[in-house]
């Protein structure tokens, strides 16, 4: 555990930035709608009403890449990038940093939290 608290981004650093995360009103209230599940990826929103943000958690549990569309709909609102919140520590993606959700390609193991950008139809 000690070795831990000294690397660039510990396990420790990720549970606590989640945590932080999942006590805002989206994680704590909001709806849960599944977006992608086969067999490699399972990808979820957490939206509340307006004024809050939505988030996609998409996170690979198999053994292989996956490349897959998470384009995300709510009330005539469509969702297709976002900003990076945070990233699983085998993903080095800036937090900000703008992404495509509509060819996300995680590998193996990896996960990712976007705050998502909406475009109104």
């Amino acid at each position: 555990m000690q070795s831990g608290l000294f690397e660039k981004r510990s396990s420790l650093q990720l549970y606590s930035e989640l945590t932080a995360l999942r006590s805002g009103p989206s994680f704590l209230k909001g709806d849960m709608h599944v977006i992608v599940k086969n067999a490699q990826v399972f990808s979820f929103t957490r939206h509340i009403t307006s004024g809050h943000p939505t988030y996609l958690v998409a996170l690979n549990l198999g053994n292989t890449t996956s490349t897959d569309d998470h384009t995300v709909a709510h009330n005539n609102i469509v969702f297709k990038c976002g900003s990076v919140v945070m990233t699983s520590c085998n993903l080095h993606l800036e937090a900000g940093s703008h992404i495509d959700i509509t060819n996300l390609t995680l590998n193996a193991g990896q996960g990712i939290v976007v705050k998502l950008y909406d475009h109104v139809l």
